[in-house]
């Protein structure tokens, strides 16, 4: 049978078979997630993963963000809490940015620091993001919007006009997730594609985290064989 697992803002995860989950056309308004599983008030589904014919032996890993400043007692006690089972292990990582990179041909090369920026960005907490751009880049303006929102024409050509107004060389930099939304060219002006750059993200283990890792991942891979 088809499973589909919701997976929430509170670290819940709550399965349905699919044959439970109501059928509905490509113009119907939907059904309420309440509907279907038993949120509680203010939990939110944040992933669904699609799993064909679950059995006992079904490993999901979930992955989130940890504070590069996590101190070791604060890892102690979050591990504590997790009321993992033996055969469980925790692992810690957190984002690292890296420097922003075109989004189209036409624009520059890198941006070197201290260059003049600003920060489009549609993500449910842009606060991190700003004030790592502010620490390298002189940061001339914010456009936020809405955790996935869809840009529109309108949008973009306001933004046009106000990057007019900022120094000449003032570059707009983004989120990969965003950058996804802006690539067709069409929707954004010529002016906009110039200046467009993406953030790349990567992840990085804390302490020695990845030599564990890594050594679990074999530990598991020669034991299933």
């Amino acid at each position: 049978h088809d499973n589909i697992l919701f997976f929430t803002s509170l670290g819940r995860c709550y399965r349905k078979k699919g044959y439970q989950i109501p059928e509905a056309g490509r113009t119907a308004r939907g059904t309420n997630i309440v509907n279907i599983i038993p949120t509680e008030s203010g939990e939110r589904v944040s992933a669904m993963l699609h799993v064909r014919d679950m059995d006992a032996e079904l490993y999901i890993v979930m992955v989130t963000k940890t504070p590069p400043d996590i101190t070791p007692i604060d890892r102690r006690i979050a591990v504590k809490s997790l009321k993992l089972f033996p055969y469980q292990s925790v692992v810690f990582t957190s984002m690292v940015q890296g420097v922003p990179v075109p989004l189209f041909p036409d624009a520059e090369g890198l941006v070197k620091p201290g260059r003049n920026a600003a920060l489009l960005a549609g993500i449910g907490n842009p606060r991190p993001l700003a004030a790592y751009l502010a620490e390298r880049y002189d940061l001339k303006a914010e456009w936020l919007f809405r955790d996935h929102y869809v840009y529109k024409v309108r949008d973009l050509r306001r933004i046009a006009d106000e990057l007019a107004s900022l120094p000449e060389d003032t570059v707009i930099v983004t989120t990969g997730k965003d950058a996804v939304k802006l690539c067709n060219r069409k929707k954004v002006p010529a002016e906009l594609q110039r200046r467009l750059y993406r953030i790349p993200v990567g992840v990085a283990f804390t302490d020695d985290d990845e030599k564990r890792f890594l050594r679990l991942l074999s530990e598991n891979i020669v034991s299933r064989e």
